[in-house]
């Protein structure tokens, strides 16, 4: 009961060294126990047998031993705490708050700045130099005050006890100034600006590496880093301390830039094995980094970036479904290449390969083998489906279904096959079938009404498209979208010719209405001629738009009822202007010309003279001077100069009006009149030009002059 007396206590409060060091900004505990034990003469093993303190502890950082230095030494224990590498259960060390994993605490060695000890050394002594907590963490290699990279100290040690910092340095006193000579100087980078500051003043969580553990930072900038300037294959162990500054500042940009910096940089790491050899996995995917994460993946601290980078790889590598990445199974497959899809289907590379450029699910230009070459199985999911089934060939159609050639055809453009390699429009091109499709398809069109003779007002589908004047996909597209009121078929009779269907119902539907007005009909609603209506579809006077003939089911020009009538309001011709004002059109034309109203339009190259309406009906015949109304009439050569020049303006081919109206783009007024003739099927190109009025053999095509 004396030992826990009042007295007894309050004496063994009481400091026992007469004299003690001051403690430093973030000096360890380790170091301020060495640095006790010289000033008092001591070693740090001695510390241990004559005054009492566990140094062992000291070094772990344990809390009590650290208390019980600070009260010996007769100071406080928080900021000696505080600035102690501590290591809790499971060997994880943590310092000031950051958790530094199990192998980022150096403990048989120390690193330091050769520029910091001399410093200290010339301000306090041997005893006045300490070991800043910043030097005990791996990743910063580098001192910010005088961007040196640290040199690394081998002190003597026994088993299992602290190294003596201060007698470490004084053996190395004498070459402290030439290792601060010799030192590589080196800036610190933005990793280790990064991982000081957060030492410092703590984690802020603003950026995606705050997530992260503070070791599983360093340690993933370091690996991204090396990865992405020596290759998948480096070993972090064979960098040098520059090369891993640099490694680690690469490595902390990607990471900098949060999950959208580090899909990038996966990608275009996964990116480069698509020309390689080899099983394409995780391990060939991204190279080091797989292992590095697979090697700690049970780690808390590495979990969100264990977790994004499997998705990462799950999302853009092809793997099957038993595949395991970073300790997870695949599960559901994310990613197809050609040869995986072509074994689920079970179709050939090649075929595969065409439906699916056919369908716009893959470049026409095949870059990589089939098996590098990847397919997002959201894009595909339809097609795979759409494969799953037995495919048919054209004339496995024929067969199955009793069709010819030219109603499959018509069948595909009204869309009830579909033509999984997309072989409609494109030249020598085969049509591949599922046979789902085309039973269903089947089905929908002789799903009619059987008959034995064909009621009053249906005809067959051939007859009932001459009398509608419509196509035979224009047709069978009503009878599948069940347009018709009726539907039957015609019992004894195979194929679609026995299908009926209502005569006027059909021509009721597929009568476009009229979306312009042609020329001739231009020509009937302005009373104008035929050359003049002519130059203004050629200029574009109107707005033009390429419709299709309800007759003959062509392509043709037509102008907008708006910009027709718009240009009725707005112009008006010479011979309407004259009957207005109720003058004779010759006389007109001079009364334009001495009231100062000039044409619109050239007259001599639209064949016809217009007036602004407004101007030229408001005007007032009786304020025009009579005297400056002069009536002439062509000389001889006048007359014949027109003729020729009216004869130049002559009239372009429609199809150029088609193909410029249906390009969105205007004539070139700069274009010759003469066209230059190629053979079919040959490169020789005949020289020269021909005249328009050459009609050219059927084995030759025109060609505008360039």
């Amino acid at each position: 009961m004396a030992n826990r007396s009042a007295g007894n206590r309050r004496e063994r409060r009481l400091p026992v060294f007469g004299i003690r060091p001051d403690l430093m900004p973030r000096e360890t505990a380790s170091s301020y126990l060495s640095r006790l034990a010289y000033l008092t003469g001591r070693s740090v093993p001695d510390m241990k047998t004559e005054v009492g303190l566990d140094v062992r502890s000291i070094d772990l950082g344990d809390e009590t031993a650290i208390r019980l230095l600070s009260t010996k030494a007769g100071m406080g224990h928080g900021a000696l705490a505080r600035w102690s590498p501590r290591r809790h259960a499971g060997r994880i060390w943590r310092l000031h708050g950051q958790d530094l994993g199990t192998e980022m605490v150096d403990r048989t060695f120390f690193r330091f700045c050769p520029a910091c000890v001399a410093a200290d050394l010339d301000r306090g002594g041997r005893a006045g130099s300490w070991m800043r907590a910043e030097w005990t963490v791996a990743p910063l290699r580098t001192c910010p005050e005088h961007g040196l990279v640290l040199v690394a100290a081998a002190p003597d040690r026994t088993p299992f006890a602290p190294y003596d910092y201060c007698r470490t340095i004084a053996f190395l006193e004498e070459d402290v100034p030439r290792l601060a000579d010799e030192a590589v100087r080196h800036a610190p980078s933005a990793l280790e600006t990064y991982l000081r500051d957060r030492l410092f003043t703590g984690t802020k969580g603003a950026t995606w590496p705050d997530g992260l553990a503070f070791h599983a930072t360093a340690e993933l900038a370091e690996v991204f880093g090396a990865v992405a300037l020596h290759g998948k294959a480096v070993r972090l162990t064979r960098l040098t301390s520059g090369e891993r500054i640099a490694a680690g500042a690469a490595g902390h940009a990607v990471l900098a830039e949060g999950r959208a910096g580090i899909r990038r940089f996966l990608e275009d790491l996964i990116r480069e094995t698509r020309t390689g050899k080899g099983v394409w996995g995780p391990q060939l995917a991204i190279g080091r980094i797989n292992d590095f994460l697979d090697a700690r993946r049970e780690d808390p601290g590495y979990a969100p970036a264990v977790d994004y980078v499997r998705e990462v790889v799950m999302d853009e590598v092809p793997l099957d479904p038993d595949d395991v990445v970073l300790g997870v199974p695949v599960g559901e497959r994310r990613v197809w290449n050609l040869r995986s899809l072509a074994r689920e289907v079970g179709t050939t590379v090649p075929l595969l390969q065409t439906i699916l450029q056919r369908n716009g699910l893959m470049s026409k230009k095949a870059e990589f083998r089939a098996s590098r070459s990847t397919l997002d199985v959201g894009r595909v999911r339809e097609l795979v489906a759409l494969l799953d089934d037995e495919i048919l060939t054209l004339p496995a159609v024929m067969r199955r279904t009793g069709l010819t050639r030219r109603h499959i055809n018509a069948v595909v453009d009204a869309g009830g096959f579909v033509s999984i390699t997309g072989a409609g429009k494109v030249y020598n091109a085969q049509h591949r079938f599922g046979a789902r499709n085309v039973d269903e398809t089947m089905c929908r069109l002789m799903g009619g009404e059987p008959v034995e003779a064909i009621p009053p007002g249906m005809m067959p589908l051939g007859e009932a498209r001459h009398a509608a004047i419509c196509t035979f996909p224009e047709i069978i597209r009503l009878v599948l979208q069940g347009r018709l009121s009726r539907v039957a078929r015609l019992v004894g009779v195979e194929g679609l010719d026995a299908v009926l269907v209502p005569k006027d119902e059909v021509a009721r539907l597929t009568s476009a209405p009229s979306r312009g007005l042609t020329r001739i009909e231009v020509q009937h609603r302005t009373r104008l001629s035929q050359k003049p209506v002519q130059k203004l579809f050629e200029h574009r006077v109107f707005d033009l738009e390429v419709v299709r003939n309800p007759v003959k089911r062509s392509e043709q020009v037509v102008a907008t009822e708006e910009s027709v009538g718009r240009f009725m309001r707005d112009v008006v011709g010479l011979h309407p202007l004259a009957k207005h004002h109720g003058v004779h059109f010759r006389r007109m034309k001079a009364i334009m010309a001495a009231a100062g109203i000039e044409p619109l339009l050239d007259p001599v190259e639209f064949h016809a003279t217009f007036y602004p309406r407004q101007t030229a009906e408001g005007l007032n015949l009786d304020d025009v001077d009579p005297n400056d109304v002069v009536v002439t009439r062509r000389t001889r050569s006048e007359s014949i100069e027109h003729s020729n020049q009216v004869r130049k303006a002559t009239a372009r081919p429609a199809v150029e009006m088609l193909r410029e109206v249906a390009a969105g783009t205007e004539g070139d007024d700069d274009e010759p009149a003469g066209r230059k003739w190629t053979r079919l099927g040959r490169s020789r190109r005949i020289k020269g030009e021909i005249g328009r009025k050459r009609v050219p053999s059927r084995r030759w095509v025109a060609e505008r002059a360039i």
